[in-house]
């Protein structure tokens, strides 16, 4: 079911600055959730803090009417396609961390198969250790 406060880091949109503190709630989201904070996150939070914020405000209202769940498997399947291992293993991350299923994760590892065996192999590269440890 939609529940969007999972993917809410509890930073106030409503101003466009960012004021001070949001930026170590941002990476405060990251870590509790994910245990990890990915290498782009902290570029931006060094060198463009208010563009993080902008991200963080339209990552957390991306999904409002369909399962959580979906977001995190969509970037999945994305960086596999794309063949960047830091956004799969992100979203491995975020998909254990809202309750999806490993069958689910690995069902949109195994679709980008037909593009080519080594998009699996990218997946299993940037993730190998959260999908052999899932539980």
């Amino acid at each position: 079911a939609p529940v969007p406060a999972p993917l809410s880091s509890g930073v106030d949109f409503a101003p466009d600055e960012v004021l001070p503190g949001e930026i170590d709630t941002i990476l405060g989201w990251y870590e509790r959730t994910l245990e990890w904070v990915p290498p782009w996150v902290r570029f931006y939070a060094r060198f463009n803090p208010k563009a993080l914020k902008g991200w963080r405000y339209r990552y957390e209202n991306l999904v409002r009417t369909l399962p959580k769940q979906v977001l995190p498997l969509s970037f999945i399947a994305a960086g596999c396609l794309f063949e960047q291992e830091d956004l799969i293993r992100e979203n491995v991350l975020l998909a254990r961390a809202l309750g999806a299923e490993l069958d689910d994760v690995l069902q949109a590892i195994y679709l980008t198969g037909v593009y080519g065996t080594e998009k699996v192999g990218i997946a299993y590269r940037g993730a190998a250790d959260l999908l052999d440890g899932w539980s």
